[in-house]
């Protein structure tokens, strides 16, 4: 079954509760299972299908390095990340805290030389990609979340609203009714502060 919300993403599961994944990009392909004779069986049809190559344990995609052990999967951008630096100039400069120049103003002549836009957009593309693991290079994300507690007297349902802000501008915010109907404020607090969570997840992949 195709996911809905990841179109390169297709799931099965058999009878026996047993679950397989498939995730595609242009012609590479990651496959897991949480049984052996699935991914076996999957692999032996694609190589009946179509001419591919096993390249074995996955260790590097799309400039991820993956550390499988028997209780855990690291994931890092260390190669991604020093390949980034030496691409653009930047291996030699010294660490700092905080990267940037925070009272920096802005004119339109300033008596520099213009920069290439299209050298700008590529490095701040690749520095977005980085930030998938690293948040913490990121611009800090302001988040507000809010509710009430039973506030329809008809179906005893919650109202919450959110914002997010980027900077000094809102990126993102919602008002809504919820679906579930909470037992407490407590409960509708913790639900909502949960949802608020997820929305900073998306917006960070975004």
């Amino acid at each position: 079954m195709r996911s809905e919300s990841k179109p390169t993403l297709y799931a099965k599961r058999n009878d026996k509760g047993e679950f397989q994944l498939v995730c595609i990009y242009v012609d590479d392909m990651i496959y897991l299972g949480s049984s052996e004779t699935l991914v076996v069986d999957f692999k032996m049809c694609m190589m009946r299908e179509f001419e591919i190559s096993d390249l074995g344990m996955l260790s590097y995609f799309l400039g991820l390095e993956v550390k499988q052990a028997e209780d855990r999967i690291f994931l890092s951008q260390n190669k991604y990340a020093n390949d980034l630096l030496l691409k653009f100039g930047m291996h030699n400069c010294k660490a700092a805290a905080t990267p940037m120049n925070t009272n920096e103003k802005l004119q339109l002549e300033n008596g520099t030389k213009a920069t290439d836009p299209s050298y700008f957009r590529r490095l701040i593309g690749e520095l977005n990609y980085l930030t998938h693991i690293r948040p913490d290079i990121m611009y800090s994300l302001h988040g507000f979340s809010d509710r009430d507690w039973a506030v329809c007297i008809d179906d005893r349902k919650s109202v919450s609203g959110q914002s997010f802000n980027l900077g000094s501008g809102a990126i993102s915010w919602s008002s809504r009714k919820r679906d579930i109907v909470t037992l407490s404020s407590s409960e509708a607090e913790y639900v909502f502060v949960t949802a608020a969570a997820c929305q900073v997840v998306w917006l960070g992949r975004y």
